[in-house]
């Protein structure tokens, strides 16, 4: 290709600056496309620059089904929980319903939703949130059922689907409803019996990281 005819910066973002572009949520918001080019401009050429890339990322989700393979939309784990919990006052309360609005929005087709498998013994140190405990006997598995209901309860109410299967997938995407794979994150609540990984796959789990 002639030099002076190329792009030297062609607008091809990857997965995280189409996130980033798009906004909110599940999506990066506030981050603005002009930290993902090289070299960006200033001025016009930059707004010119980021209005490109965000019609890019538009059109790029207008045509692909396109996952997420690993989130927590909303925060959604923490449904129902008191105000007082560690992980609610270091993370915000959860706003799963507007988040999955926001997928929908953004034209994210579905998402891993993951269960967040040690919640019960997490805390606040430093700022940070680390282990605190061990679990108790059958606390793994009592939290691990109540996310569960808490992510079931929102695919059964209608703003999201449950589904793996790719042509499912595909419908809820034509649909415009965003699409819920079920993930764990940590595997805690089996609890060192292997066979609790079958279990899993018949409540809908795909996902065990």
């Amino acid at each position: 290709m002639d030099n002076a005819k190329r792009d030297p910066h062609p607008v091809r973002p990857g997965r995280r600056d189409v996130l980033a572009m798009i906004g909110g949520g599940l999506l990066a918001a506030g981050t603005g496309a002009g930290s993902w080019l090289p070299g960006a401009a200033s001025g016009t050429q930059e707004g010119a620059r980021e209005s490109d890339g965000h019609a890019w990322a538009r059109r790029f989700l207008a045509r692909h089904v396109t996952i997420d393979t690993h989130a927590h939309p909303g925060r959604f784990f923490l449904e129902g929980l008191p105000g007082d919990h560690p992980a609610i006052a270091a993370l915000g309360a959860p706003r799963t319903a507007e988040v999955i609005g926001e997928m929908r929005e953004g034209g994210i087709a579905a998402a891993v939703f993951s269960l967040v498998a040690d919640l019960p013994v997490l805390a606040v140190k430093g700022g940070r949130i680390v282990p605190a405990r061990d679990f108790r006997p059958g606390e793994a598995r009592a939290n691990y059922r109540y996310q569960l209901a808490v992510l079931k309860r929102f695919t059964a109410a209608g703003p999201l689907v449950e589904s793996d299967d790719p042509a499912a997938l595909k419908a809820a995407f034509d649909a415009r409803r965003p699409a819920a794979i079920i993930g764990v994150e940590g595997g805690d609540f089996l609890e060192g019996a292997a066979e609790r990984v079958a279990e899993a796959v018949a409540d809908g789990v795909r996902v065990i990281t």
